[in-house]
């Protein structure tokens, strides 16, 4: 999976736009969808979503980071985390539109605190067909 990476001129300069479009997404197992590099120096990451269909939705959403290069992947914000959408002090700020059923054109939004973490990585699964999902990653450091 190649990862474009676009630094915005925004009056944040600490802050990184990442972009992973086209991803297909499988029915059965998880396909990472969007990878984020972090080197321990980030403080939030936001992540928006879209289910590109055509029609199917997904029925998994996980959270994964590492802690160190090279590092074994750990869920960071389970399926069922996402799901309640509540907030979760130290590791998951903010869920708009739940992702871990998100529909043929939807879209949800995430933010997470991601202090002290290398790596983290969105990874999902379809219900019943293989979708098309595109992800932006916004990380600001400082």
């Amino acid at each position: 999976m190649a990862l474009s990476e676009i630094t915005r001129n925004t009056p944040n300069a600490n802050a990184t736009l990442l972009t992973e479009t086209g991803v297909s997404v499988a029915v059965s197992g998880n396909t990472v969808v969007i990878s984020i590099l972090l080197n321990g120096l980030a403080d939030r990451v936001a992540i928006g979503i879209t289910n590109a269909g055509p029609t199917n939705a997904l029925d998994q959403c996980v959270i994964e980071a590492q802690d160190g290069e090279g590092g074994t992947w750990f869920t960071y914000v389970s399926n069922a985390e996402l799901n309640t959408g509540t907030a979760l002090a130290g590791r998951l700020d903010l869920v708009v539109t739940n992702p871990t059923t998100l529909a043929a054109d939807g879209h949800s939004f995430i933010v997470l605190d991601v202090r002290g973490l290398y790596a983290v990585r969105l990874v999902a699964s379809a219900a019943t067909g293989a979708v098309t999902v595109s992800a932006k990653a916004s990380v600001r450091y400082g």
